[in-house]
């Protein structure tokens, strides 16, 4: 598997593998969510890439969870699956998982995020 920007190539990964073209309102969502461009995401439909490939358990993973929620909300009704991959590995058969399952662990992920902490800025009279 080539390695892909912005994914570390020991991460586990969920992919989200789309294998039919949206509607119009469908491709608008994708685009807004993903930040894809409508004729990028008819080509990896076509080519069956993934249209979403996120790293599982990351730093970040409270906005990967919101943002694998809500594709996978998008996708709903149409042809795709859904993948959990370890290292090196391409979305097939051996690592197809159903989106309960996925959302089951975004579930979790969401349920150890820590709580949005909002910084108070500090007034020239507090010494700290």
């Amino acid at each position: 598997m080539e390695h892909r920007p912005g994914v570390d190539a020991g991460a586990v990964r969920a992919c989200i593998v789309l294998r039919q073209v949206p509607d119009l309102r469908g491709l608008f969502a994708l685009h807004r969510l993903l930040g894809l461009g409508i004729a990028e995401v008819r080509e990896r439909v076509g080519a069956e890439e993934p249209l979403v490939e996120l790293e599982l358990f990351g730093n970040d993973g409270a906005s990967v969870a919101e943002s694998l929620r809500r594709t996978l909300d998008l996708v709903e009704g149409l042809d795709h699956s859904v993948h959990e991959c370890a290292a090196g590995e391409r979305p097939g058969p051996a690592n197809r998982i159903d989106g309960q399952v996925l959302r089951n662990v975004l579930a979790s992920i969401a349920a150890d995020a820590p709580p949005d902490c909002p910084v108070t800025p500090r007034s020239e009279a507090d010494p700290s």
